[in-house]
């Protein structure tokens, strides 16, 4: 009865969102409109209508309402769960002051102007108190340190700061920035109800595959690195890329683990489309995004009253917004449909 009573109200407000997202046919004809203002037409009759003034859109304002939007579904739903819920969606949206964290990083590392950083900050993603101005003034690490004292940036960023300058790459603290995340979530899952952390821990887990697939992309075409050795940076406890698997692949055995990942039509998809390892890597990640669509669909149809509904909606949502915003850049530098079908994920 305690589940029923956590999740009853909150479950029927979920049911109600997840009517407002978009069908496949939707997204078909953004795809296939002809440019970008045709897409946005059609984003103006759906609900996307309330962020669109006009049909001469700027994407990179567009993006920030988008994401205010999907920031304030967190801090609502989070207002009606219990407490270790509760603290679990506060972390997930962690992810989003995460990623102005190594905007500012970035900004810093590449002596950025304070306006030009102003206008790629979204106002309201921040859950700790982060000093922009100071971060990029800050002289050293010490400096740095200092002004994210009171968040959860600090460690890591610290433990990582030798390889950053010793190799002028901030990979490394972005790298060490989002294992510390990845970690925190993963403790708050493990002290949730039985039923609660097997849907959210099905549910992360793939969203840590996706991650490290989308990190060995990265290694691969930004620092050429092995397989092997860019397996050092990966996440443990994936839900379908195993810690096992991925060490298979470091020692040559690549293409098994690819077949394992993917079965039935998805192994013909990637074993005969993809040529190379890097081809490989990125119909993976489209391979991965279809397994989370999946596992958040199973737990939609099963039992409702667990944390699984609630995070289900916020990874179909944000996976939403991500697709949206991914087509209509594409459609800003003019990709035909087959090419923007072609790495959607």
């Amino acid at each position: 009865m305690q589940d029923l009573s956590r999740y009853a109200y909150i479950n029927a407000k979920i049911r109600s969102q997840i009517g407002k997202l978009l069908v496949p046919d939707q997204i078909d004809r953004l795809i296939d409109a002809p440019n970008m203002r045709d897409a946005v037409l059609i984003l103006s009759n759906s609900a996307y209508a309330r962020f669109i003034e006009n049909e001469d859109v700027h994407l990179e304002e567009l993006e920030k309402r988008l994401t205010q939007y999907d920031i304030s579904l967190h801090l609502k739903i989070s207002a009606h769960l219990w407490s270790e819920a509760r603290r679990l969606l506060e972390l997930l949206l962690e992810r989003y002051e995460l990623k102005q964290v190594k905007i500012l990083l970035r900004a810093r590392h590449q002596h950025m102007g304070a306006d030009e950083v102003r206008s790629l900050i979204v106002p309201g993603a921040f859950t700790h108190t982060v000093d922009a101005d100071r971060f990029l003034a800050s002289q050293g690490l010490d400096d740095l340190l200092n002004v994210l004292k009171d968040t959860p940036y600090k460690e890591p960023l610290a433990r990582a700061w030798e390889d950053f300058q010793r190799t002028g790459f901030l990979f490394y603290v972005e790298n060490a920035l989002d294992a510390d995340y990845f970690q925190r979530v993963w403790q708050q899952i493990d002290g949730l109800p039985a039923q609660d952390r097997q849907a959210a821990s099905r549910l992360w887990g793939i969203e840590t595959d996706m991650e490290n697939i989308s990190r060995l992309i990265r290694l691969k075409s930004n620092f050429h690195l092995s397989i092997l050795e860019a397996l050092k940076s990966m996440l443990p406890r994936g839900f379908k890329v195993k810690e096992s698997l991925l060490q298979r692949a470091g020692t040559g055995e690549f293409s098994v683990m690819i077949k394992e990942l993917t079965v039935g039509p998805y192994w013909e998809l990637v074993s005969i489309a993809a040529k190379d390892t890097q081809q490989k890597l990125l119909l993976l990640e489209v391979v991965l995004y279809h397994a989370l669509f999946n596992e958040t669909g199973r737990v939609l149809a099963g039992f409702p009253f667990t944390i699984g509904t609630v995070l289900a909606y916020l990874i179909l949502k944000g996976a939403e917004t991500r697709r949206v915003l991914s087509i209509l850049y594409s459609k800003s530098f003019g990709q035909s449909p087959e090419r923007i079908r072609g790495v959607l994920c």
